[in-house]
């Protein structure tokens, strides 16, 4: 069951579509971003390390690793106050969050090609929009930080930006070379794209 805390909020936009015109987005995803390739799918064994417990994405979204996501004076010192933690248990219990001021979102998920993942990633889309419409900044972990964690950032990504599964990658990628999605999230993420294209 889902852990969600979204504080001051009273209405759920419409469309995530219809307001991201609002954020500023990046223009590796917007001119020429039909030019990008396909990341790299690597595999456990062949990826490339993670050099840093987690990278900012965009200026208000940050993936990284349980490291970073059990530590919360360090989060705080980055001016982050809002968590999607995907792992089976939490760091710590959901109350020393909420006491800490933090919003958490958890997802309790296994890193498997077989794990329905998809079913999360409009809930956390919303969970994080809601957020960065109140100047909240969140961070997605998972405990290697390269593919649950990457696949809902990723959803988000998509939603927000109105782009497909590669591209959000793709930008991902950039940010954080790391990343390592299993090739079921990956299947998944391709057939989220294009449910919301056919949403349009």
């Amino acid at each position: 069951m889902a852990q969600l805390a979204i504080h001051n909020v009273h209405q759920r936009p419409t469309s995530m579509t219809e307001r991201a015109h609002q954020a500023q987005r990046p223009t590796s995803l917007t001119a020429g971003s039909h030019q990008a390739q396909r990341p790299t799918l690597l595999t456990a064994g062949s990826h490339v390390p993670c050099v840093h417990n987690f990278n900012w994405i965009l200026d208000d979204l940050a993936v990284g690793n349980i490291n970073i996501g059990s530590d919360l004076s360090t989060l705080k010192r980055n001016g982050i106050d809002v968590i999607v933690c995907a792992i089976p248990q939490l760091p710590h219990p959901a109350s020393v969050y909420s006491s800490n001021g933090f919003s958490l979102f958890h997802i309790p998920i296994d890193d498997s090609p077989d794990v329905d993942i998809k079913r999360w990633f409009s809930d956390v889309s919303h969970f994080i929009l809601v957020h960065r419409f109140m100047g909240r900044k969140t961070l997605v972990h998972c405990h290697a930080g390269m593919s649950r964690s990457v696949s809902l950032a990723c959803a988000y990504l998509m939603n927000l930006l109105n782009c497909d599964a590669v591209k959000a990658l793709y930008w991902i990628q950039q940010k954080r070379p790391c990343i390592a999605v299993n090739p079921g999230f990956y299947r998944q993420l391709i057939t989220y794209g294009q449910e919301l294209q056919h949403k349009k």
